[in-house]
């Protein structure tokens, strides 16, 4: 990915989030908590949520070896 790209993806741009949102989000009775615009930023977020069940399924043994006292 280019350096030109990465703000897309990170919303490091200032402002261009608000300008493009405001509208979009102007008529909506109840307008999303998280909105994706775009294909790739779908796409993105449902790999992402497809392998956090496993990424926290990998971690039982050293997560729960953290706790504090009974917890």
């Amino acid at each position: 990915m280019s350096t030109s790209q990465t703000w897309f993806i990170t919303g490091a741009s200032p402002g261009l989030g608000l300008a493009l949102a405001r509208p979009l989000l102007a008529a909506e009775p109840a307008p999303p908590v998280h909105l994706l615009l775009g294909q790739d930023a779908y796409q993105r977020a449902t790999h992402q949520l497809q392998a956090r069940p496993q990424e926290i399924e990998a971690g039982p043994p050293l997560t729960v070896s953290t706790g504090f006292g009974g917890q």
